[in-house]
């Protein structure tokens, strides 16, 4: 599904999927499902901005309904895009060891207030302890919300803890695992944190030689964006990867 929605122009897989519901009133996991696979699928165009009823600025209609449409892509025209876009984009592949965290988990939307209540909740725990470092908070998104039930989709807000701390019932503990990762480093401008994510799987991931296994993604947090003037966060996302 990721792949389909980066062919057709798409800036993400959940804008693909908002915009298949509204036309097809079902998700494409939901459609996937129902509808065997034709030989030749139909040629795609997307709506361009100003067209009157736009889903996030994208619209996903077959030639039957390509009167309102005026703009058609094809796919090597958006891969030499993404190409130039994963030139600009500073990217380090490091070994790494384990991590060894103190976390909360939130259940729902990432957007979701509860979020950031899992890492005051996280803070209130290491302060008094002395564990308190802006430096050293990260989070843990592990379901994509294309196809994990939004109430159903898992975030650990976690704090970087050394070996010898015990954190007590309140608080549990897990280890990222150690291993080869592509690190991005990026910014997040009005907590559009789906962004960076999206560059780095879109643009930089199909040409880099590697692919991704099973394995944790998370972000480290470098600022506090609720406390910069402009609400910009610094942070850099760690995507596992192996050689192709």
């Amino acid at each position: 599904m990721t792949s389909i929605a980066i062919e057709l122009g798409f800036s993400s897989s959940q804008n693909f999927a908002k915009a298949f519901r509204k036309l097809f009133e079902m998700s494409p996991s939901e459609y996937r499902e129902t509808h065997g696979v034709d030989n030749q699928a139909p040629r795609t165009v997307i709506r361009t901005a100003g067209n009157g009823d736009r889903t996030n600025g994208n619209m996903l209609r077959t030639d039957g309904n390509a009167g309102q449409f005026d703009t058609f892509y094809d796919s090597s025209s958006l891969m030499n895009e993404s190409k130039q876009r994963a030139e600009a984009m500073t990217v380090k592949v490091k070994d790494m060891q384990s991590i060894r965290v103190a976390y909360v988990q939130h259940f729902g939307s990432y957007d979701d207030p509860g979020t950031e209540q899992a890492f005051d909740q996280l803070r209130q725990w290491a302060e008094p302890r002395g564990l308190h470092d802006s430096t050293r908070y990260l989070g843990i998104p592990w379901d994509n919300p294309d196809v994990t039930e939004v109430d159903q989709c898992r975030f650990d807000a976690c704090l970087m803890i050394d070996e010898h701390i015990s954190t007590g019932a309140s608080i549990n503990v897990q280890t990222i695992s150690a291993g080869k990762y592509a690190v991005y480093g990026c910014e997040v401008i009005d907590q559009d944190f789906e962004l960076p994510w999206t560059q780095l799987l879109r643009d930089w991931l199909p040409g880099s030689g590697y692919l991704t296994p099973d394995g944790h993604c998370f972000e480290v947090y470098r600022n506090d964006g609720h406390e910069d003037p402009n609400g910009c966060w610094q942070m850099d996302i760690y995507l596992p990867i192996e050689l192709l």
